[in-house]
């Protein structure tokens, strides 16, 4: 039975903390850890991971930082810290099944260096199950850290890590993982029950957060670090389509009713990085409207309508709407 260490930064997590570990501590999988990484919060939650830490001691540790670091980086402390064959990162507002970390490792028949799974939506009110496929584009489309077993050696040896973003870093950790080619298998199993937290991170970023400015760094840092143009060109073809499917949803979620003035200079910025970087992109047949099959019918909207609003030479337009919203 493998060794799993389950990875739980956390910063001003008290409303939500108690039911994460109620969670983690009832799995009925034998051979696990739990690591708690205080990142220096300063509500109560320190305080309740050592109450928990002293009601199981054989299986919570808590490390602490000197300073507030992001959740990324957290995860990398304990990641390093461990022994554990593998390592599943689960965020401090959520909670999972008591069969989340059997089912996973149950699926591990071949000792993969990734297992995904889906989860399920708790706004509060009731629950939605979102479910993925069973596709390379859920390695690089479905940037969630949360949800999936990794095979710690796998993680180390190839040197993959979180941006130092505190925000949207495991966009970063999805393409790096996706460049190391991974031996994985999707999973049908819905275990993961995410919280849809008004006060998260993720949830209060808006147009000036400049989150495409971001995600233009860590596409960036990728290119630097792990040098696609190495790689096949289908693979290519699947960054390329990553890179412009994470640049429209930045513009189009975060930057609705920025004003026309302000979203004409975040499309600049968009195209001419793009045209820099990724000078075929309109030979890219991935993104014409309702293609790839196995990516979301969300994401194919959004990439399609750039897609043809470029060569129509419309996306000027397209993002002025967007802004006026």
């Amino acid at each position: 039975m493998e060794k799993v260490a389950v990875i739980v930064p956390f910063y001003n997590s008290e409303p939500y903390f108690e039911r994460c570990l109620d969670s983690l501590v009832d799995q009925d999988y034998e051979n696990y850890e739990i690591y708690l990484i205080d990142d220096r919060g300063p509500d109560g939650s320190l305080e309740i991971a050592r109450r928990y830490r002293e009601k199981y001691p054989g299986l919570i540790r808590i490390i602490q930082n000197e300073a507030n670091i992001g959740q990324g980086r957290s995860r990398m402390k304990a990641v390093r810290e461990t022994d554990a064959a593998y390592v599943m990162f689960v965020d401090s507002d959520d909670y999972v099944s008591k069969d989340y970390i059997r089912r996973y490792m149950a699926a591990n028949d071949k000792g993969y260096d990734m297992i995904i799974g889906s989860f399920i939506r708790d706004d509060g009110k009731r629950l939605r199950p979102f479910s993925i496929s069973d596709s390379d584009y859920t390695l690089l489309l479905y940037s969630v850290a949360c949800c999936k077993a990794f095979r710690r050696a796998f993680l180390l040896e190839n040197g993959i890590d979180f941006s130092d973003s505190r925000k949207g870093e495991d966009i970063y950790f999805s393409l790096a993982c996706f460049a190391c080619r991974p031996r994985y298998r999707v999973i049908s199993y819905i275990g993961y029950y995410y919280r849809a937290n008004p006060t998260s991170t993720t949830k209060s970023m808006n147009y000036e957060n400049n989150f495409e400015k971001i995600v233009a760094e860590m596409f960036q840092k990728f290119r630097e670090r792990f040098r696609p143009q190495a790689l096949p060109k289908d693979m290519q073809r699947k960054i390329e389509y990553a890179y412009v499917a994470n640049m429209v949803n930045a513009l189009v979620v975060y930057n609705r009713g920025c004003g026309p003035a302000r979203m004409r200079e975040k499309r600049a910025g968009f195209i001419e990085d793009l045209r820099r970087n990724y000078p075929d992109y309109l030979r890219n047949r991935d993104m014409r409207l309702l293609r790839p099959p196995t990516v979301s019918r969300r994401i194919r909207t959004g990439v399609g309508a750039f897609y043809w609003c470029s060569r129509l030479r419309l996306d000027g337009l397209l993002f002025f709407l967007v802004s006026i919203l």
